[in-house]
């Protein structure tokens, strides 16, 4: 079995719409859009996880809330399994260091962006939650 990299992600709201952030050049998978958040360190619970990344992705507080959902995908460098937690914005402006754009985005425009793979079903079961049958997930 290959390895497997517990990563914690972001489902952050806004108005109505959630939080995506595009990968920069130069890093795996740029180009692509995701929810924001990171890999886990040893030692470290999943939500302190996603509190650091977010502070050291976008030098923002945060608190992370209950759990949304979680997916595996395969890449070629190994398993990812993507952890999503609600998180809250407490504090500062949203400063992009590793990501090259944020947007706010309805649940119906999600599928709209090309999103990481590890994100997909995720963004599905949210448009699911939140918008019923507005798009086919």
């Amino acid at each position: 079995m290959k390895n497997v990299k517990t990563v914690a992600a972001a489902i952050m709201e806004k108005n109505g719409k959630f939080l995506i952030a595009k990968r920069k050049n130069g890093q795996s998978h740029e180009g692509k859009w995701e929810f924001p958040g990171g890999k886990l360190i040893p030692g470290e619970t999943l939500e302190k996880c996603l509190e650091r990344e977010l502070e050291e992705e976008f030098s923002i507080l945060t608190k992370t809330h209950n759990f949304f959902d979680k997916s595996f995908y395969e890449y070629e460098s190994g398993v990812i399994e993507l952890v999503a937690y609600y998180s809250e914005h407490i504090d500062g402006e949203f400063i992009p260091i590793v990501h090259s754009d944020i947007k706010w985005v309805s649940p119906e425009e999600l599928l709209n962006h090309d999103l990481s793979p590890a994100d997909i079903s995720i963004a599905k079961n949210l448009i699911k939650l939140h918008c019923g049958n507005c798009q086919e997930a």
